[in-house]
Order: C-alpha cells, then sequence, then structure tokens
C-alpha cells in the first residue's frame, strides 16, 4: 500500500502525473491511498468507471455522536464534556481532538470557559492551516461573506461587489471547506457554524471597522451602488444584480466604466440614487427577471423620463425576462433571463458602439 497524505500542499503538475502514470502501472495487489482536503487534480472520473476508487469525504469522516463519546470516554472524559464538544465541532475530527484536548488540559473549568478555550484552539487552527493556505481573493471572499447565514452568487455579489462570486463559491464547494449545499433554485451553500464563528472572529480582527458590533441593520428605501462609473447606469436588484456586475467587469475590459446599482427595496424606491445616477451617466439600463409590461424598468424609466430627462444622451433601455408564464424549471428560467452577454450589448448599442465579437460568458 502507498498512502501520499496533505496530497493538497502539492502544487508542482509533474507531481499529479506521476501519481497518474504510478496508478496506470500499479499492478492489482497494490492498493494506493491519497489523502487531500481538495479535490486533487488526477484522474478521477477514469478510476470512478472502472470501479476501483473509493471516495471517502467530509461526510463520511465525521464522527456521530456514540463516537464523539466513545472518544471522550477513551480519553477519561465524561459525558457532558464530549456531548458539548460534539455539539460544537459537528463532528469535525479535527475540531474533536482540539475540544477534547481542552477539556483534559482544563479539567477545572466550567463548561463556559471550556468553550471559549476550545474557540480558541480551533479558531486559531483553522487561521493557519486552512485560511490562510487559500488564495488571497478567496480569502478575502469568504471573510467578507460570513456575514450571511447562506452564500448564493446573487447574494454574495450584492454584498461584496465580486462579479467572480459564483466562481468563488464553486471553488468553495469543491474544496469541502465546512458547506453543506442548500436546496434552492439557485446554487446556495451555508457555513457551517464553528468555521463561520472562526470567520467572523478573523475579520473582526482583521478589518475591525468593517462589521459593525450587534444588530445592524439597513434602512428601508435605501440602494447600494456597487460598483462606481461614469458611461451608463445599470439598474437591477435580486439576482440580475450579479449579471449587471458580470456584465460591467466586461465592459471595463474595452474601456467602459459602468455604474451598477442595487435598488435592494422597490417600494420604497430610493430614487434620488437612481435619479443622481443617471443625470451622471446619461444612460440608463434597466436589468430585471420579470417581465416588462408593467415590471420595475417602466416605473424606473417613468421615473428618468419625468424628472432627469434632460441629461439623457440616448434612449433608456429595459432588459427583462419574456412576457410569459413562468419557467417550469430553472434552466428554462435562467434561458430567458437577461445574461450577461445581452447586457453588454445593450450598453455598446447605446454608446452606439458595434456588438463585442466576444463578451461576459453566460
Amino acid at each position: 500500500m502507498v498512502v501520499v497524505d496533505d496530497l493538497h500542499r502539492v502544487d508542482s503538475p509533474a507531481v499529479f502525473e506521476f501519481i497518474d502514470l504510478l496508478l496506470e502501472r500499479f499492478t492489482p495487489r497494490w492498493s494506493v491511498v491519497l489523502a487531500s482536503r481538495d479535490k486533487p487534480p488526477v484522474a478521477l472520473a477514469r478510476w470512478r468507471a472502472r470501479g476501483e476508487v473509493a471516495e471517502f469525504r467530509q461526510a463520511d469522516l465525521r464522527f456521530d455522536a456514540a463516537s464523539a463519546r466513545a472518544l471522550a470516554a477513551g480519553a477519561g472524559l465524561d459525558g457532558a464534556g464530549a456531548q458539548a464538544s460534539f455539539e460544537r465541532t459537528q463532528g469535525w475530527p479535527a475540531g474533536l481532538q482540539l475540544a477534547l484536548n481542552v477539556l483534559r488540559g482544563a479539567p477545572g473549568a466550567d463548561l463556559a470557559g471550556q468553550s471559549a478555550l476550545i474557540d480558541r484552539q480551533v479558531f486559531e487552527f483553522l487561521a493557519t492551516e486552512v485560511l490562510d493556505r487559500l488564495p488571497s481573493a478567496l480569502r478575502r471572499f469568504l471573510l467578507s461573506t460570513s456575514v450571511l447565514t447562506e452564500l448564493s452568487a446573487t447574494r454574495c455579489a450584492a454584498l461584496t461587489g465580486d462579479a467572480g462570486a459564483a466562481d468563488h463559491l464553486d471553488a468553495i464547494e469543491r474544496a469541502g471547506l465546512f458547506v453543506t449545499t442548500v436546496a434552492a433554485p439557485e446554487p446556495t451553500l451555508r457555513l457551517r457554524d464553528l468555521f463561520r464563528d472562526a470567520l467572523q472572529h478573523r475579520l473582526q480582527r482583521e478589518r475591525p471597522g468593517e462589521v459593525p458590533a450587534g444588530e445592524h441593520l439597513v434602512a428601508i428605501g435605501q440602494a447600494r451602488v456597487l460598483r462606481r462609473g461614469g458611461d451608463v447606469t445599470l439598474v437591477a436588484y435580486a439576482k440580475t444584480v450579479a449579471e449587471c456586475l458580470q456584465a460591467a467587469q466586461a465592459l471595463a475590459q474595452d474601456g467602459i466604466q459602468a455604474e451598477v446599482i442595487d435598488l435592494r427595496t422597490l417600494k420604497p424606491l430610493d430614487t434620488d440614487t437612481v435619479l443622481a445616477s443617471a443625470r451622471k451617466t446619461g444612460r440608463v439600463v434597466v436589468v430585471h427577471e420579470s417581465a416588462a409590461p408593467c415590471g420595475v424598468g417602466a416605473e424606473v424609466a417613468a421615473l428618468v423620463a419625468e424628472q432627469a430627462f434632460a441629461s439623457l444622451r440616448s434612449p433608456m433601455r429595459r432588459l427583462t425576462g419574456p412576457d410569459a408564464p413562468a419557467a417550469a424549471s430553472w434552466v428554462l428560467e435562467q434561458a430567458g433571463a437577461p445574461r450577461p452577454p445581452v447586457i453588454v450589448q445593450a450598453v455598446r448599442a447605446q454608446l452606439g458602439l458595434p456588438a463585442a465579437a466576444a463578451t461576459a460568458a453566460a
């Protein structure tokens, strides 16, 4: 048997090419164990098709309550401490071991004191062994979005202004970063409580002014400018905010600076923010998934036409979903929704530019 541990620390393609070659050459009497925190770039699909691979993921390796009690009993600890450790770590092996180490080292402390010590040990482990080893962009994204209960591309893009939110979420899921998948119309992840607490602890230490302590409320009727620009205003809400951010990123590559406004609430509508941006850029594109007739786009267009018409340099555009019954599946729903390439072409048309040969990916 050949065992390769901590394969996630390897970044040389030559090593993975060697492992693939080794697996091809080994005879059936050999077994190979690859241990990694994320999916290694080896030919797993080929081995799955041959029925010659067994995969064990986070959920398979977690301790259940009975196993956690048995582990604690073997270390001479009582059931109460074992149960508290299990609930806090949700059966995560490394976290459970750290918690039991704390309980052994502080047998006289009360449960609250032990919990604080456990969190300190676990947070330090997650910071040094997980968080600090991530790419800087993904690390920054995780810290910023840790204030959310559930992570979707739309929510994360609206919070961070990062047009690559969907890619970051894919990377988080591939890496198995203490998340569970939530059944929702849009791909959604939920951070496990312990990891989320560790991220928020690190966020407070590194950016103490970014997240206010205690309850934080956003006033109803207050839009948010997610991206500043002077050439065109993109007005959106809900899921189309992320589409506008991706389109703005693509436009920026051609030197076109789009200002992206997330309305956040529709009634009351933040007319001041919309009008100020329309007067500044002189061009407005409203994007939403509902049908055009009697939609939000019509209301925003009427508002700008009535109060900022003299500032417009070109006719306003509305990009909407089809005037048809709601789609029966998520795939059909996405096919009718305004996508970044459509938004890019609409902006270029407003600016009197030819259609782009290549735009943001749908």
